[in-house]
């Protein structure tokens, strides 16, 4: 709510601030001469910038370079008063030379960020030359920055305008870096509260831009490296780096969430970083200053090959997310289109273009699109947020919905067990007591002296069958000593009674919960009734074993196959609650020469409570 109010606040001082940079500051004329062979005098290059130099007025850009320049400054009136902006604080060395009016040299010093900071004569990120006095003619600037990009921007100003600049710059600067650092802290807590990578994916994004954003105003070398001779020249580079690479993975963080399985495209943003890892490397290993000239061009050649294999990874991975349709994956589009479009102006100006205003546009294209695109992703990763919350909610609201369905189930197996027991009872316990009562009373009355033996017998048969209805229930070995020992036993019982031929395999000793015992127990205790009951088998082979965090029951038989009413049975029915009850999935392959039954329950679900 209060985001769009303070971007508009922001966008309203630029655009106050970007006119009063105009308005104190005169560009200034100058002649340059380039110095293919580095070996003028100052002396020599005063005569030879007169007559054959170049007059630039503003700005000159020359782009990458190989050579060195020297820079003639045409005084204006009134010069004595008049301060001098070189507004490029990133060139590697500046010699500073002061000519009188008999064009001999008078002072001399150096600037450039090959020195420390504190070699400068103004402790500003941008090169100063304080007012010369009357007696200097001519300035003469010999200015060496070979194997890199190079712009030279020279304004002259009084002392209130370079007040007023240096005040300006640090308002406009101060603006962008506070809206960083709300962005930063914002995200923080979020990531503290929530606990999700994106937002700290977020936070290095943001510290890296940050990062990139204070090396190319200076204010790094200014404040954090000022006494580092090396890494002025390559912070710029490094930083540009590092944002990029964690541009990537806030771009891969972005569109992952819960298990989403990572695609082949994630897979070469992977590769992507990695090259940029490895770009980054190389760049603290070795001493940039040092690094000769051929070296350094192999280095910069191979960094533009990474950096573009890099982005055309980043396009395709966002045309893949945009093909799949996830979430945002549009929104997300349109702020790295902002960004590249500001980074592509900014890079434009590394290779040319020489107007004042667009020197402004250039020195802070890179804060601009910085802002939009992280102003925009801030909002889109709120929006993302909501709307994975909404989709979590969902989830859980199916997930209620499932597990009350589940109990209305587990009630209706607990029902369908009683019909069946009480059948049991009925059919076949409670028969074989009423043939014996109507038997044993004819016994009695034709032959009582053999009554009792023949119904004690008979009554050990009946009690034996109340035993295997007990055991088919809830055998007292499943609790005991679990479900190994409990199948082991079911299963001899059943090659005792000779039914059939059967082969049974069993590698799983672990214990599960008491619910998911008792399920696996009475799942294959069914499989074993229906193939006797219905299949006609012959021939059973029964194994369990765990693969891939699963427990996998496999049952074969070589009967008739499944019919319509055994598939749709009560015993099928229970089967089938009781595996996804637990989140598995049971497959059927049924024909004429036998079925196939693979039930497969993930370890996690049954394991003990």
């Amino acid at each position: 709510m209060y985001r769009p109010r303070l971007l508009t606040l922001l966008l309203s001082c630029l655009c106050f601030l970007a006119p009063s940079f105009a308005a104190e500051k005169l560009p200034a004329a100058f002649t340059v001469l380039a110095d293919s062979s580095a070996s003028l005098s100052p002396e020599q290059a005063a005569i030879q910038l007169e007559q054959k130099g170049t007059r630039v007025e503003g700005v000159y850009n020359p782009g990458f370079t190989e050579t060195v320049w020297w820079v003639r400054l045409h005084m204006p009136a009134g010069f004595t008063n008049r301060w001098v902006q070189i507004a490029n604080g990133h060139i590697n060395l500046i010699d500073v030379f002061l000519l009188n009016k008999a064009q001999h040299v008078s002072d001399q010093f150096q600037l450039g960020d090959f020195y420390p900071f504190h070699q400068r004569k103004v402790q500003h990120t941008d090169f100063w030359i304080p007012p010369a006095g009357d007696s200097i003619v001519t300035i003469l600037l010999r200015i060496d920055k070979r194997n890199e990009s190079l712009q030279i921007p020279i304004f002259y100003t009084d002392a209130d305008g370079f007040q007023q600049t240096i005040q300006d710059q640090n308002i406009s600067r101060g603006l962008f870096i506070g809206w960083l650092l709300l962005l930063l802290v914002s995200n923080l807590f979020l990531a503290i509260s929530l606990k999700e990578k994106i937002h700290l994916a977020y936070i290095a994004y943001l510290l890296a831009g940050g990062l990139w954003l204070m090396a190319q105003w200076g204010i790094g070398f200014q404040w954090l490296w000022p006494n580092t001779t090396s890494f002025p020249s390559i912070a710029r580079p490094f930083f540009a780096g590092l944002s990029f690479l964690t541009a990537l993975e806030l771009m891969v963080q972005f569109f992952q969430y819960g298990t989403q399985q990572r695609s082949t495209a994630t897979k070469w943003m992977r590769v992507a970083e990695l090259m940029i890892l490895i770009q980054l490397a190389y760049i603290l290993i070795y001493d940039y200053k040092t690094i000769p000239a051929i070296n350094k061009i192999t280095y910069l050649r191979a960094s533009s090959i990474v950096w573009l294999i890099a982005a055309i990874t980043a396009l395709y991975y966002l045309y893949q997310m945009l093909r799949e349709k996830r979430p945002f994956a549009l929104f997300f589009t349109v702020a790295q289109i902002i960004l590249i479009v500001f980074a592509g102006i900014n890079v434009t100006f590394e290779f040319g273009g020489n107007d004042g205003w667009q020197y402004f546009f250039r020195d802070n294209s890179s804060a601009i699109g910085l802002l939009f695109e992280s102003t925009v992703l801030s909002f889109g990763i709120a929006q993302r947020y909501n709307f994975y919350k909404k989709e979590k909610l969902a989830a859980e609201n199916a997930l209620v919905q499932e597990k009350a369905e589940a109990a209305v189930k587990i009630m209706q197996i607990q029902e369908d067990e009683r019909q069946r027991l009480a059948r049991e009872l009925h059919d076949g316990l409670g028969g074989t007591l009423a043939s014996i009562k109507m038997a044993a009373n004819k016994k009695i009355d034709t032959a009582p002296s053999q009554a009792g033996e023949w119904l004690n017998t008979q009554l050990g048969q009946a009690i034996e069958e109340l035993r295997g209805i007990a055991h088919n229930m809830l055998p007292n070995t499943l609790q005991q000593a679990g479900l190994k020992v409990a199948l082991d036993g079911l299963i001899q019982r059943w090659q005792d009674g000779g039914a059939y031929q059967l082969y049974y395999h069993n590698t799983v000793t672990q214990r599960f919960s008491d619910l998911a015992e008792v399920s696996i127990y009475r799942i294959v205790a069914e499989l074993l009734q229906n193939m006797h009951k219905h299949a006609k088998a012959k021939q059973v082979s029964i194994q369990i074993w765990t693969e891939q965090h699963n427990l996998i029951l496999s049952v074969e038989d070589d009967g008739i196959g499944m019919q319509v009413p055994d598939s749709t049975g009560i015993g099928m029915r229970n089967m089938q609650y009781r595996t996804n009850y637990f989140g598995g999935t049971m497959h059927i392959d049924t024909s004429a020469k036998g079925t196939t039954i693979i039930i497969s329950m993930p370890l996690e679900n049954i394991a003990p409570k």
